[in-house]
């Protein structure tokens, strides 16, 4: 029998998830501090580091609560377009923008580049990974850094078993 089709809105699971999680927040980060001086030098910019600053805000939490295929493609999309603006800046003269040609080693701009790659090498390595099976998910444990466990809950198997609360502590027999 031929397997069902997964859907692309069906979660992933991917461990790697948490490194696109991660390099999305430094991607974020690293485009705030380079909207305040641009407000006057080229405002249209200002607009897209706010639009790129929320959108890797939201790629973070995306691929934390619910990463699926179409949040994979997202980053690989916007990580590979930033890349290709950033690029375009330093060969191309935009308006306002003339005194950044050449300058493929401004600090916000290797920041900003390197979390982009770092988030787009993710989305393809979560995306080539093959998915977790849904009954699989469902008897199991997500723990951080994708680690699945079908064992008993963290909770029981932590405890030892002199310390088990229904080993009768407490009880008093009574002696005939």
């Amino acid at each position: 029998m031929a397997a069902a089709a997964r859907s692309a809105l069906a979660p992933r699971r991917s461990p790697w998830r948490w490194a696109l999680a991660g390099a999305a927040l430094a991607a974020a980060a690293g485009h705030v501090p380079v909207i305040g001086p641009h407000l006057e030098e080229a405002p249209y910019l200002v607009v897209l580091f706010v639009l790129l600053t929320w959108a890797y805000l939201f790629l973070a939490a995306a691929s934390v609560s619910r990463d699926d295929d179409v949040v994979y493609g997202l980053a690989i999309v916007t990580g590979g377009l930033a890349i290709a603006g950033y690029a375009a800046t330093r060969l191309v003269a935009f308006p306002q923008l003339d005194h950044d040609v050449g300058r493929w080693l401004d600090p916000f701009g290797l920041v900003c580049v390197s979390a982009e790659a770092a988030m787009v090498i993710a989305a393809v390595k979560g995306l080539r990974q093959p998915a977790t099976p849904r009954h699989e998910r469902a008897a199991s444990i997500d723990r951080p850094g994708g680690q699945l466990c079908t064992g008993p809950p963290p909770s029981r198997a932590l405890v030892p078993s002199p310390l088990r609360l229904d080993a009768g502590w407490g009880t008093r027999s009574r002696a005939g």
